[in-house]
Formats: C-alpha cells, sequence, structure tokens
C-alpha cells in the first residue's frame, strides 16, 4: 500500500442497503445445499476468510492463495495470521481438490500448495499502520 502512496489499509463499514448474506449456523447448511459444497473456514489473510469446495473437488479458496502478479509461490501478498494462513493451506490440501480457483489468477492444482509450503516458513510480516 505504501507503494502506490497510501500506508492505511481501511474499508468502509458495510452499508446495511447492501446485499450480503449472514454466514452462521443457521443460514451455513441451507447456502451448502444450495451451492452443492461445503464452506469452509480459510483464515490467515484475513481471519473471516471462507472457502467452497464443489461436489466435483473444484476449490474457491479466495484470498488464500494467488496466481498473478505480483505474488510469488502461490503466496497471497498480504497476509494478517501467518500461523492461520499455514494451517489453511493445511486444510486445502487435505480436501484433496482436483483444482483450486483462487480470487487472483488462474486456477492450479494442489500440487503448486505443496511445492511451495516450506516458502511459508520464510515470510517476514509486515503489518499495516
Amino acid at each position: 500500500m505504501k507503494l502506490l502512496g497510501k500506508g492505511e489499509h481501511r474499508f468502509p463499514p458495510v452499508d446495511k442497503s447492501e446485499r450480503y448474506i449472514i454466514l452462521d449456523d443457521y443460514t451455513k447448511p441451507i447456502i451448502e445445499e444450495q451451492l452443492s459444497g461445503t464452506i469452509m473456514s480459510l483464515s490467515g489473510h484475513t481471519t473471516d476468510s471462507i472457502g467452497l469446495l464443489l461436489e466435483d473437488g473444484s476449490l474457491f479458496c479466495g484470498d488464500a492463495a494467488m496466481n498473478s502478479f505480483p505474488s510469488l509461490n502461490r503466496i497471497t501478498i498480504w497476509i494478517e495470521n501467518l500461523e492461520d494462513y499455514r494451517r489453511s493451506w493445511e486444510v486445502m490440501l487435505n480436501l484433496e481438490p482436483s483444482m483450486i480457483y483462487p480470487s487472483h489468477g488462474k486456477p492450479f492444482k494442489k500440487e503448486d500448495l505443496k511445492k511451495n509450503m516450506h516458502k511459508l516458513g520464510e515470510l517476514k510480516l509486515y503489518p499495516l499502520k
């Protein structure tokens, strides 16, 4: 963010008139049935990051991984909690997805996560101010 001249990373609150779905113990099974998939927590990028695994093995991982510039090794460019992020990669690998679809970039195979998992230990996080 500082490279672009903005050192703060803040988002405005959600306006109640905007369309959104609250995911809780009541709504989650209903939404999963409608989507024919399983919703899981993939925190680390942010605490509320989620993913969706469809019955055909397609995993939509949100920002738990990336496959585009400036990301390297499928690692997202901003991580809020590295331990949670590492656990999310373990969750994704244990799901045995047929293909992973990130929010940014082209789909990729789970082997890319396996190959780059060790690089998570080399990261140094720089908290945004």
